[in-house]
């Protein structure tokens, strides 16, 4: 069940699962996630509202240290990669 407070059970989540990962870590676990799950929404700008993606990573990466920008990349380019494959 979502509520209202999806996007921040999800940070709580992902801050606990990836404590003390190093920046590059965090960047690659986001890459593959946006790899993964790419193939199941064609659009990339549903793909990153509907399944709460970007709000979820960024404040992760806030906390970890890492530039919000590598963040958005890492996520354009795993979807980037999976359109090459299936474009829509």
């Amino acid at each position: 069940k979502l509520d209202a407070n999806y996007p921040a059970n999800g940070v709580s989540f992902a801050r606990r699962n990836t404590a003390g990962l190093p920046g590059a870590a965090l960047i690659n676990i986001i890459y593959c996630i946006a790899v993964g799950m790419s193939p199941l929404v064609p659009s990339t700008s549903d793909f990153a509202m509907l399944l709460m993606l970007m709000p979820i990573p960024a404040p992760v990466a806030d906390i970890a240290g890492v530039p919000r920008e590598m963040v958005v990349t890492a996520f354009a380019i795993g979807s980037g990669v999976v359109n090459l494959i299936t474009p829509t």
